[in-house]
Formats: C-alpha cells, sequence, structure tokens
C-alpha cells in the first residue's frame, strides 16, 4: 500500500512493485495453508514458491528463477 502522493513522485518504484502483485485468492490459500499446517514464515515462503512458479517466475530473472528451484 502506498499515498497517492508517494506514487506519482516514484513511477519506477510503482512499477516494479505493480510486477509484483498477487491476487487476494493467492494469499487467502496461502494464509489458510500455513494456518492449517501451523507455519512458519519460511515454511509458508517455501510452499508459496513450489506451488505458485508460474506467478513468481514473472518477478525475477531467468538466472534468480534457476537459482530460487535449486535452493527449493
Amino acid at each position: 500500500m502506498t499515498t497517492k502522493s508517494f506514487s506519482t513522485r516514484s513511477p519506477n518504484v510503482m512499477a516494479y512493485l505493480n510486477k509484483r502483485a498477487w491476487s487476494n485468492e493467492t494469499v487467502n490459500k496461502l494464509i489458510a495453508w500455513m494456518t492449517d499446517n501451523q507455519a512458519t514464515g519460511e515454511e509458508g515462503a517455501k510452499y508459496f514458491l513450489k506451488n505458485n512458479e508460474a506467478l513468481w517466475r514473472q518477478w525475477v530473472t531467468p538466472e534468480a528463477s534457476g537459482k530460487i528451484k535449486a535452493a527449493l
């Protein structure tokens, strides 16, 4: 969340942030999984990365994507 003033002053930052958006549905599914599994933030992050590759690959370079996948 940002203010209108910030978004007007910082169009490059806003372009970056807008590319990294995810839907409420995705967030809700992740939170539900974390609650059901009493997962930590780190476990939730790993679950997200393993189950939402099509989404997060848009946010990173191909090189970073390969490193992330290898780390999982």
